[in-house]
């Protein structure tokens, strides 16, 4: 099955080693010692790693030697020795005497022959046989350091180039080029996945040319494997691949053909590594380049679109802004990018019910708007960006503020008859309006406890009503820990008999003077006592204990009750929210109490919380922190 091709045309840069050999300046040097030495006829010939030719590259006389002339590597460049010996030279005439030494790489590998020739008879002794030793020594350490030099200049220029390309047909016609310049090439195949995407984009000098069976088993092992490695074929085609990795897989790999056997060594194979590490180097940059503005063209069409106004900042300066921002801020773009975040966003905090999302005034100078604030931060093109998202709630704010004025109101009428009430039962109660029977006094007694009830659901509503226009303040000062439990000890002790539920407190001594309103956390035990005793069944108890803990002071009240489900635990804390209880345990409340409690143990800044095991009991706990002293 033939592989899919596709053609690309060479054209040499102007950097190629063709037009300039930088091995010739060392070269002659290299003959100017064997000339000072008594041989003044040599030339220098390199082995072609394709034809295994011989190929003159340096000579002292054109006339015996001409440059790029090829000729069959003899057995001569294989021995172990340099020799000195009598040579004919066919039609040019006799040549009595010749010396010649081969040239070895520094893996010992013969890569060509330097000849001193001469038309006398035992012209040259043992002694210009070790001359031309060490001037071929010289010439091989010249050619591998000649070799590297132009591998480097090559493999940076390459990168170069790379650096400036962002085309993937681009790269790749780069990436050969380079090849062509730094080793004997005949076929090239190119391998790469992108985006899902498979293809190989093949490369090839001759037209006839197509991979037979047996190049096609030697390609797939070699491109299959996972390190670069060099290999042959049974058709004598010389084979060398280096694989594709990036984002974490093999994702391509690169291979390399030419004709004939050993075409590739050490070199060759760093060289290709080198290259495809670069490409790899290019393909990585050009995925985050390409992430990058993918996140950056999301983010555009999320601030574009989104309604709330949102400014994206680097350096704490707005370097975008979409339509809502402006048109919230009052400002034109030009005036808003660039801009120090603080220039643009005049905000002053404005004080909100505790747990609530944090409301800010934003004073744009036209206009002063209420508004709530939200900053993230995200990581984008190798720095980090805040994203400041500004939500209007000035309407919002002011129909809740205009609802709580209405409750608060109401609540204020309501408390002016009910007291009337209250008052007048009472008075009933004690006669002083005349004698009442039993079931009179029945009536008024339900009259009174009812009327008790509005009104501490009218106080209530009055405090969650302060609480959500800020209006709520509270009076600190010194405060005995345990007074306030023993006070409601002592306020509930009645009721606690009426349900015939034992209460009781417990102190710890030694506890510290707090900073607290004590008439409000009187308030909160209250509420949690009078929990406590309306879900405590008869021959219950419920306990009130005072404790010191870690700079705080800690209040615990434990029951007998039936316990509150772990799914209910945390929405007890809502406003109005009613616990499932059994049909014998139900009690009827405002569902008030817990989240008035909450509000006023964090406007302390304690923490609230409960344990509880469903028919084992609750203990609600909550902590007022004590001063550090200095």
């Amino acid at each position: 099955m033939p592989l899919p091709q596709r053609a690309f045309p060479v054209t040499p840069d102007e950097d190629d080693a063709s037009k300039h050999d930088s091995r010739l300046p060392f070269l002659r040097a290299a003959l100017d010692v064997a000339a000072a030495s008594g041989m003044p006829d040599c030339s220098i010939a390199i082995r072609d790693k394709q034809t295994g030719e011989l190929v003159t590259h340096a000579s002292t006389d054109a006339g015996s030697a001409i440059i790029g002339a090829r000729f069959p590597a003899d057995d001569s460049v294989e021995e172990e020795a340099a020799r000195a010996a009598y040579m004919s030279a066919g039609e040019s005439g006799p040549v009595a005497s010749f010396v010649r030494a081969r040239i070895l790489d520094s893996q010992r590998r013969p890569i060509g022959v330097i000849t001193a020739v001469s038309a006398r008879v035992n012209a040259f002794d043992e002694s210009h046989v070790r001359t031309l030793e060490a001037v071929s020594q010289m010439v091989a350490f010249g050619l591998e350091q000649a070799a590297a030099s132009r591998r480097l200049a090559i493999l940076n220029h390459t990168w170069e180039r790379l650096s400036c390309s962002h085309d993937t047909d681009d790269a790749f016609r780069i990436i050969r080029e380079s090849l062509l310049k730094l080793m004997p090439v005949d076929a090239l195949c190119m391998r790469y996945t992108e985006q899902g995407d498979e293809r190989d984009l093949i490369w090839r000098s001759e037209e006839s040319y197509s991979f037979d069976e047996a190049t096609r088993e030697a390609l797939s092992g070699l491109r299959n494997g996972s390190s670069a490695q060099v290999g042959a074929s049974s058709n004598g085609w010389s084979l060398a691949h280096a694989p594709l990795s990036y984002q974490a897989g093999l994702r391509g790999y690169l291979l390399v053909g030419s004709h004939g056997s050993d075409v590739y060594g050490a070199e060759e194979l760093d060289a290709l590594t080198t290259l495809a590490r670069q490409l790899e180097t290019w393909m990585r940059i050009q995925a985050e380049a390409a992430l990058a503005r993918s996140e950056q063209e999301s983010l555009r069409a999320s601030l574009t679109l989104s309604c709330d106004a949102t400014l994206l900042l680097a350096s704490d300066h707005v370097i975008r802004a979409n339509p809502a921002a402006l048109d919230l801020l009052c400002l034109r773009e030009e005036e808003c990018i660039g801009s120090h975040k603080d220039a643009v966003l005049r905000l002053s905090a404005i004080p909100t019910a505790s747990g609530e999302t944090p409301i800010h005034s934003l004073d744009t100078g036209a206009t002063r708007r209420e508004v709530e604030v939200m900053s993230t931060e995200i990581a984008g093109a190798g720095q980090t960006y805040s994203v400041i998202t500004l939500r209007d709630v000035t309407q919002r704010r002011d129909l809740e503020r205009a609802k709580s004025n209405f409750i608060s109101m109401v609540s204020h009428e309501l408390r002016t008859p009910l007291n009337s009430v209250l008052g007048f039962s009472d008075i009933l109660l004690t006669g002083s309006a005349g004698s009442l029977n039993e079931i009179q006094r029945e009536f008024l007694g339900h009259i009174k406890v009812s009327s008790q009830n509005l009104v501490q659901l009218v106080n209530d509503i009055l405090d969650l009503s302060r609480m959500d226009t800020g209006h709520f303040r509270l009076n600190p000062g010194p405060m005995v820990a345990s007074l306030p439990a023993r006070q409601v000890v002592a306020a509930l002790s009645g009721l606690a008999d009426d349900a015939d539920v034992q209460l009781s407190v417990e102190v710890e001594p030694g506890l510290p003077v707090v900073q607290a309103d004590g008439r409000r956390i009187e308030q909160v035990l209250i509420n949690l006592v009078g929990n406590a005793l309306r879900f405590t069944p008869k021959d219950g108890r419920v306990v009130i204990r005072v404790q010191a803990a870690e700079n705080a002071v800690v209040y615990e009240v434990e029951d007998t009750g039936p316990g509150i489900p772990e799914a209910e635990q945390e929405k007890i804390w809502e406003r109005f929210y009613q616990p499932t209880q059994p049909p014998r345990l139900a009690t009827k409340g405002s569902g008030l109490g817990l989240s008035i409690a909450k509000n006023l143990v964090e406007a302390h800044g304690g923490r609230i919380w409960v344990e509880s095991e469903l028919g084992h009991g609750s203990t609600f706990r909550f902590s007022l922190p004590v001063p550090v002293r200095e």
